[in-house]
């Protein structure tokens, strides 16, 4: 199994052991697949913005990247493939992968002499962070802070990268009555938080969680959900069919929300249909920062997966072990986000995304040092 989903869990060595290279600590990161997306995101951040300052620090990531490296450099190194290929399918990710990707062509037309790449990567990088780390301090945003508009999705432009999952949580927790049984497939931080959220607001529900043998999903949820204080009951992934008539919600996660389709724990697509024929609401309880950008969706790789549904098949033994399908976007009833229930269309509509730059095939930059 992966590691722990805490964020001590996401690049950073144990004590005792010694301090990791940028390479290794993005390596590390990358192998932990039950870290929630946004978190994934916080600590490459944290990790890239310390090799960048030159630190060496305890926690890991220290600094081996060039000083005064070129854009040409910083495409060749290419610390963040090993990111990239474990969760770039993953929105919050890919948005942030794509943001990056687009700085040296966002740099070569905006920028004039006096700042370097590094500079240019540090200030977008501590934007992935503001929000965050405002948050975490226990800081109020000030009435000027920029952190309250909305992200135009541009390089270096002000607002908040990552949704408030708190925000989101709430916003769920509204639609949800006192008494009513909710079922609930497949692991999701985000209605993790929802359920916590509604439970301590006093709408005590009845909470239907399913489990798949192979990735142990449904027990991570219900020890975040016990350890709030929510009773749940935990079935079968199989058996929540058997549960749907007497629901009063199906909720769903996802990890990636693309123009035609979302990406779902699979058999959710089943259930979504079972429910629309029983005159069942369902939601898909997400945040924007799950937009794809392009609105394009990407197949997780297989990786562990395999392992967990058959170490060593046979010969003759084809394994079939996708965790995730796509489901068309009109099939459950509403997306609750952080801004309350809505379309999927409406998402996009008012949502922008971030658009891919030239970054790993533009060579006209060559070895400029771009600046401001």
């Amino acid at each position: 199994m992966a590691a722990d989903p805490s964020p001590e869990s996401t690049g950073m060595h144990t004590s005792g052991e010694p301090p990791l290279t940028l390479e290794g600590a993005l390596r590390r990161l990358a192998a932990d697949r039950t870290a929630p997306a946004a978190e994934v995101v916080r600590a490459g951040s944290r990790l890239l913005l310390k090799a960048l300052s030159g630190c060496d620090r305890d926690d890991g990531g220290g600094a081996d990247l060039p000083t005064d490296f070129t854009w040409r450099e910083w495409l060749e190194l290419d610390p963040l493939a090993p990111l990239a290929a474990a969760h770039g399918w993953r929105g919050p990710v890919a948005r942030w992968l794509t943001t990056l990707e687009a700085l040296p062509g966002w740099a070569r037309e905006h920028l004039a002499p006096g700042v370097t790449p590094g500079e240019v990567l540090a200030e977008e990088l501590g934007l992935w962070l503001d929000g965050f780390d405002m948050v975490a301090s226990g800081s109020e945003p000030s009435p000027g802070d920029d952190q309250g508009q909305t992200w135009s999705a541009e390089p270096l432009a002000p607002g908040r990268r990552l949704a408030d999952r708190e925000v989101a949580a709430r916003q769920t927790g509204r639609h949800l009555a006192p008494g009513e049984r909710v079922l609930v497939h497949g692991y999701s931080h985000t209605l993790a938080g929802a359920l916590v959220a509604a439970w301590e607001a006093g709408r005590e529900v009845e909470v239907v969680l399913s489990e798949s043998p192979a990735n142990l999903g449904g027990r991570r949820q219900a020890l975040k959900l016990v350890q709030a204080g929510l009773p749940v009951r935990l079935t079968w992934d199989l058996a929540l069919h058997d549960e749907l008539p007497a629901a009063d919600w199906l909720l769903v996660g996802t990890e990636a929300v693309g123009a035609a389709a979302f990406l779902a724990p699979r058999g959710s697509r089943s259930l979504l249909e079972a429910a629309r024929r029983l005159g069942i609401p369902s939601a898909v309880v997400t945040t924007t920062d799950k937009l794809m950008p392009g609105g394009e969706l990407r197949s997780p790789a297989a990786g562990e997966e395999s392992d967990l549904l058959w170490e060593l098949p046979p010969e003759g033994v084809t394994l079939d072990c996708g965790a995730w399908e796509e489901v068309p976007l009109d099939l459950p009833t509403t997306f609750i986000t952080e801004h309350g229930a809505s379309t999927a269309v409406d998402l996009f509509v008012r949502t922008p995304v971030p658009t891919s730059g030239t970054a790993r095939t533009d060579t006209t930059m060559s070895d400029t040092t771009l600046t401001r």
